[in-house]
């Protein structure tokens, strides 16, 4: 039996010279504004192309938005069959419904 909380990140063991980094990116996010599509999501976007070797990367708030973005890039037709898994609790599936 599992007992007490299982820890979804742990922020509290970073290094102190990772420490300081996450808080001065946090700080600037929070002074500079927007949260969402500013300028710390696309230096993150054009970090990780280059680092992915990619051309392009879009930052998604979650994974179903991510799954909808790539699966309608597929271009399937409407009424496509789409195989999901059936324990993703409905997500994927979702995904699928929307594009």
């Amino acid at each position: 039996m599992l007992t007490g909380d299982v820890p979804q990140a742990t922020p509290t063991r970073l290094a102190p010279e990772e420490r300081s980094a996450v808080d001065q990116a946090i700080a600037s996010v929070l002074r500079d504004g927007p949260w969402i599509g500013g300028p710390a999501v696309a230096a993150f976007e054009s970090a990780f192309a280059n680092y992915i070797g990619g051309g392009h990367v879009v930052g998604c708030a979650n994974g179903t938005d991510a799954l909808v973005l790539a699966i309608t890039g597929l271009g399937l037709p409407a009424g496509a069959a789409v195989l999901v898994a059936s324990n993703d609790g409905g997500f994927a599936a979702t995904a699928v419904r929307l594009a």
